[in-house]
């Protein structure tokens, strides 16, 4: 508050004393002059800067609440992040579906299935991060629900919400080598042999770790040769499943030794792919020359 008070104010308050002197009695004046100057003590400096003075108006209000919602917006973020990419380097995407609804504020229960508005917000918050999860009802795969393994993924080009031809080309190849894995976990040298194979079948590459981040799920579990898959196969055009046929052969042997287990697994898949179980020696032979100790 500043201490130097508008000249006029004293004006005022010596004009009142000097009336009320001439109409009345002194000591009523110079009540009167001390009562209008007590008052004037309470009163601010008209004089002094708008730019000192403090309003709080409906706009400041606005603006502060903006500001702090976007702050806790902003941790949010970095906490979804933060955790994504926790999970991406040290358990190669794998998580409890619990897990990363509780990052996005929904709470658990036990009792019900996962509503598919609340399914919507993680799956769009992840894209609008600049990552994926499997898996993804968009994609065609089931919904995923409480308590549930996933796997998240870095995309650094964010997929569309229907994959492209190519990339459920990926998806079916690797279901079936899921299928030969028969339970197993992929071993050394298996890496290098789905990527390669991603090249052959030309998958663009925008695609690959979605197609990793697939496989990873598909292990989390035995899987087993359903009609649903049989079917899709069976739909595939002859050369596709004679290049299917040659990279499934590779997959037998990608440590360097014929996997035997793998060997027999993939004998179920070949009749779908128009091949007889039978001839699988020789189709090794044409794949691996070197295989000749097999017969």
């Amino acid at each position: 508050m500043s201490n130097t008070k508008p000249k006029y104010l004293y004006l005022i308050i010596a004009a009142i004393g000097i009336i009320t002197w001439l109409c009345s009695d002194v000591l009523v004046a110079l009540f009167m002059v001390v009562v209008l100057w007590l008052g004037s003590i309470f009163i601010k400096d008209d004089d002094e800067p708008l730019s000192s003075k403090r309003y709080r108006t409906p706009t400041d209000d606005y603006g502060s609440s903006f500001q702090e919602n976007q702050q806790k917006e902003n941790r949010k973020v970095e906490s979804v992040t933060s955790f994504a990419d926790q999970v991406i380097a040290e358990k190669n995407g794998l998580v409890n579906s619990n897990d990363l609804l509780s990052q996005f504020g929904l709470t658990i229960h036990t009792d019900r299935m996962l509503h598919k508005m609340h399914l919507d917000k993680v799956i769009d918050g992840l894209r609008k991060l600049g990552y994926g999860i499997v898996p993804n009802y968009l994609h065609g795969h089931k919904r995923f629900d409480y308590n549930e393994q996933c796997v998240l993924y870095k995309s650094h080009s964010k997929l569309p919400e229907s994959l492209s031809s190519a990339a459920k080309q990926g998806e079916l190849f690797l279901k079936l080598f899921s299928v030969i894995l028969n339970g197993n976990q992929i071993v050394y040298g298996d890496k290098e042999y789905i990527n390669n194979c991603l090249t052959e079948l030309k998958t663009p590459e925008k695609y690959h770790a979605h197609l990793y981040a697939y496989i990873q799920w598909l292990l989390q579990k035995k899987q087993s040769y359903d009609k649903k898959t049989k079917d899709e196969v069976a739909e595939l055009p002859k050369a596709t499943k004679e290049k299917f046929v040659k990279l499934l052969l590779e997959s037998i042997s990608t440590n360097g030794s014929i996997d035997h287990n793998r060997l027999e697994a993939l004998k179920k898949v070949l009749p779908t792919l128009d091949e007889d179980p039978a001839s699988i020696h020789s189709l090794l032979h044409q794949s691996i020359p070197t295989m000749g100790w097999l017969q």
